[in-house]
């Protein structure tokens, strides 16, 4: 459950987190991942925040 049931706040948070990674070129999950260094791990984490905020757009019942 979330604050509200308001699952879309979740989506906004994660946009925005995939979003400044995209700027800064590096993310920070479990540890510091880098475009320059790990393109593909740092691909799929910026990834997962994008699918997980249209999932949560599309299906926000949870």
């Amino acid at each position: 459950m979330t604050f509200a049931g308001q699952y879309w706040i979740y989506a906004v948070l994660f946009l925005a987190w995939a979003a400044y990674d995209l700027a800064t070129g590096e993310s920070h999950f479990i540890q510091r991942v880098t475009r320059r260094h790990e393109p593909v791990t740092y691909w799929l984490v910026v990834s997962t925040w994008i699918l997980l905020s249209v999932l949560w757009l599309i299906y926000p019942s949870g």
